[in-house]
């Protein structure tokens, strides 16, 4: 239990060294909808490997687990918020941004676990779960590269 909770903390590490970083890189060199559909593709890629590497349940396979979904993630924590506000008109920018954020959270990350449960149990595949994410994260970057990137864009 120990070594999980520090495997957790070294992740939480990673994604705060990483949430600003991604900020900084999508205002200054990379559009934020283009390192958001990379972060997404990249958990696409990542998700079987990442889950059956945490399966083993060997200590190195949980670090490493841990920490490749933990920076991919925290690369959408760093330019998603800008990018998502970036979709409403000024006067409304911050109650769109926390209708969609929120209504999607509940949504999405709110079922998850029910929709990963009942997806395993159903196929007997303890690995369906990872399917579900793979999912998740090519239909975020199919629907990510539709949205108008505005990250160049002046904010009035």
């Amino acid at each position: 239990m120990a070594e999980v909770l520090r495997i957790n903390t070294v992740g939480q590490a990673v994604a705060l060294a990483v949430v600003p970083l991604a900020g900084w890189i999508s205002d200054r060199f990379l559009r934020r909808g283009k390192l958001l559909t990379l972060a997404f593709a990249g958990v696409a890629v990542f998700a079987w490997e990442g889950f059956a590497l945490a399966r083993q349940g060997s200590s190195g396979g949980l670090w490493l687990a841990q920490l490749g979904f933990a920076a991919l993630f925290a690369l959408m924590m760093g330019a998603a918020p800008a990018m998502l506000a970036e979709q409403f008109p000024p006067d409304y920018r911050v109650t769109g941004h926390a209708v969609a954020f929120n209504v999607g959270i509940g949504m999405a990350g709110g079922t998850a676990p029910l929709v990963a449960l009942a997806l395993i149990h159903a196929s007997g595949n303890p690995m369906a779960a990872a399917g579900y994410l793979i999912f998740a994260a090519v239909l975020a970057a199919v629907t990510v590269g539709m949205l108008p990137d505005r990250s160049r864009d002046s904010l009035l």
